[in-house]
């Protein structure tokens, strides 16, 4: 969509005509969500947009970043939606819903951006309940930390209802790379109360392109590959011929230019010399229109020097203290990880990644991203082999956390099973044996969970051990696909991360280590994706772009589950199937085949 775009606007520019063509820059059809409500959460705290240019970037906020409120699970749901104010043939699926009077006070924020935009509408479907929030209040900011109000709304009306926003008149949000949408909702008078949006589409006015593009960021993936961010799409006949490389020796060349819209993938050789550092001239980059970009000089270093180069997570560790709790303290040394680490456990909250060798274990907190589907560092997931991780360390009140500084060098899908280390109810409150193994993977046998009801996130439960009670299990994961379900009862074997806090989410306690099961197979009780009796299938290709080969005698349905144990696919199969996985995001899933009801394998799959 985004490149029949620019080809337009470059058609116009070549005519001479001045022209404004009317864009839908984001829609969000909530199609995604699942409608299970036994299933929590329900509903995500963000949600990117499924159609549009920025269809994938354009985004819903209530998880706290973006200006929004951290809404509780419990404040947020999905119901049947509309056919209301639906776009470009989207099915009517399902809604986003604010609910409870809990959440009176808090905001929502939709993030977008407006380059090349003006006069920018909102147009959706809206219903409340009559005990739902009855006062909106619209703002907007560029920075997504000053907002400005400036729409105040009194709702009412218990059936869905087409509305809009016209923001044409503020001028403020055009031409922005970033705009931030605000809604805070407020007089609801039940635990019930809700109100609901659904097929929200924002729309805009393109003028005719005359802005050359802007370099934005560089990634560097390893010694022989980068790539460049620019604010647009780029012209395709780019080349090496545009780029010039040097560095203090004069070894420095690039091989290749590849262009795909708004980055150039550079390919280094010979390769950039660790701790060298280098000039990277950018000539005559155009975009679509043929606007020429002025020269642009990046000056950087690759890597790091030689001397901070640690070779296994437990030397990793020695380089800053976690004895104390009472704070948290920052060590401004990017160090570089050589060897080969194991991803044990991932959840979206800002891309935590517990990753584990022989000699330890280390969280990576990868606060470059934001929270979401789409981290900075590359998607990675349990069972990965990666290297070349270059990192600051935190000391963040008692727990250690490596800080990425770029994404992964290397990450290999060798789908590799971490033993847990079995311990004892007893060891989890010596706090000292728990710091030496801090973040790795742990189990505990013959325990039974000391609650009833369903697991919530967030929250701490107490485990019984052979007459030992201790509060050690923590939902800390919020994505982990065990929450909402019943909490299973008698002895347990539980398998989770080694985790520390003193302040879990807005609660706080005394500072000590937890038990934190990653997905529904690390609680016995439970039944998850993956059995340990069952098989390993083999499909082919695997990773793959699209499309994947299997064949499995008996073979009627095949589920396809993300890292999380969410089901984002299912498909009707035979013996010999061949599944499309167009639909489906890049990044590591289960598949998992079955026979009507019975399980007949499972494989790890990647999608390109």
């Amino acid at each position: 969509m985004r490149k029949f775009y620019l080809l337009l606007l470059a058609c116009i520019f070549t005519l001479g005509v001045t022209a404004q063509t009317q864009v839908t820059l984001a829609y969000f059809s909530f199609s995604g969500l699942n409608g299970n409500s036994d299933v929590m959460p329900n509903m995500p705290k963000l949600y990117m947009a499924d159609d549009g240019m920025q269809a994938g970037t354009a985004g819903l906020y209530a998880d706290g970043t973006h200006g929004s409120s951290l809404l509780s699970d419990s404040a947020l749901n999905n119901f049947s939606g509309s056919t209301i104010n639906l776009w470009n043939n989207a099915a009517k699926s399902r809604d986003f819903a604010v609910v409870s009077e809990h959440a009176n006070g808090k905001s929502i924020v939709f993030h977008f951006s407006t380059t090349g935009i003006s006069a920018v509408q909102m147009t959706y479907a809206y219903k409340r309940t009559n005990t739902g929030f009855n006062s909106l209040v619209w703002s907007y900011s560029t920075d997504g930390e000053n907002f400005t109000e400036f729409l105040s709304e009194t709702t009412s009306g218990d059936t869905y209802e087409a509305r809009g926003l016209d923001l044409s008149t503020v001028a403020t949000i055009n031409n922005q790379e970033n705009v931030y949408l605000k809604v805070t909702f407020d007089g609801c008078t039940s635990g019930s109360g809700n109100n609901r949006i659904d097929n929200v589409k924002i729309d805009g006015m393109a003028a005719e392109d005359n802005f050359p593009p802007v370099y934005q960021s560089r990634v560097n993936y390893n010694d022989s590959i980068m790539t460049l961010t620019f604010s647009e799409d780029l012209n395709t006949n780019i080349s090496t011929a545009n780029f010039v490389l040097t560095d203090n020796v004069g070894n420095a060349a690039i091989s290749s230019a590849t262009v795909t819209g708004n980055v150039v993938l550079l390919i280094f050789n010979p390769a950039l010399t660790e701790g060298n550092s280098y000039t990277l001239e950018m000539n005559n980059i155009s975009d679509l229109a043929g606007n020429v970009m002025n020269p642009y000089t990046l000056n950087f270093k690759y890597g790091v020097a030689p001397e901070f180069h640690v070779a296994t997570i437990a030397e990793l560790r020695s380089k800053l203290s976690c004895a104390s709790h009472t704070g948290s303290i920052a060590d401004t040394v990017v160090y570089k990880l050589t060897g080969h680490v194991v991803v044990t456990a991932y959840d979206r909250w800002y891309h935590q990644t517990f990753i584990q060798d022989e000699t330890g274990a280390i969280m990576l907190y990868d606060n470059i991203s934001a929270n979401g589907d789409n981290p900075t560092l590359g998607q990675v997931a349990p069972g990965d082999e990666i290297s070349g991780i270059y990192c600051k360390l935190t000391n963040y009140w008692g727990y250690l956390e490596a800080i990425p500084q770029s994404a992964y060098l290397q990450w290999h899908d060798s789908d590799v099973d971490v033993e847990p280390m079995t311990i004892t109810l007893d060891q989890i409150s010596d706090q000292n044996f728990m710091m030496e193994h801090q973040a790795e993977l742990i189990k505990l046998e013959n325990t039974s969970i000391d609650a009833t009801g369903s697991f919530n996130y967030g929250k701490r439960y107490v485990l019984s051990q052979g007459g030992v009670t201790d509060t050690a299990l923590c939902t800390y994961f919020q994505y982990a696909n065990y929450i909402g379900n019943t909490i299973p009862s008698g002895n347990q074997t539980i398998v989770g991360v080694n985790f520390a806090a003193s302040k879990i989410y807005s609660n706080t306690y005394g500072f000590r280590y937890y038990i934190v099961p990653r997905i529904k197979a690390d609680i016995s009780g439970l039944v998850g994706i993956i059995d340990a009796t069952m098989d390993k299938i083999a499909i082919y290709p695997n990773p793959t772009a699209d499309i994947v080969n299997l064949n499995v005698a008996g073979a009627t349905m095949a589920e396809i589950y993300d890292m999380n144990g969410r089901k984002v696919a299912a498909y009707s199969i035979g013996d010999n199937a061949v599944i499309s996985l167009q639909n489906l995001s890049q990044g590591s899933y289960i598949m998992r085949v079955m026979s009507d009801n019975q399980v007949l394998g499972f494989t790890k799959l990647i999608k390109k």
